[in-house]
């Protein structure tokens, strides 16, 4: 079994090595290369969820004023079973 000691020994021969400091950089920009593709993923994410939410607000709105399902289905490109949907 290690000893506290044995791993502070261990530790400071890898210090020594430039290991521990190379592996610090390597995890530190792995993080800031995974943060950016979280953040990129995210607004992607978000901008389509914006999409979605104005197309069934327009939606709605044609279904108000009277447009009949399977012309906002050609106008909007959503099936009429969506459009359906969004009535109830």
């Amino acid at each position: 079994m290690l000893e506290y000691e044995d791993v502070k020994e261990a530790m400071k021969y890898h210090r020594k090595m430039g290991i521990v400091e190379g592996f610090e950089k390597g995890l530190e920009k792995g993080m800031e290369k995974g943060e950016k593709k979280g953040r990129e993923e995210g607004l992607q994410e978000g901008i389509e969820q914006g999409r979605e939410e104005t197309l069934r607000q327009m939606v709605a709105g044609m279904l108000k004023k009277g447009i009949d399902t399977s012309t906002i289905a050609e106008i909007s490109g959503m099936s009429e079973e969506e459009i359906a949907a969004l009535q109830s």
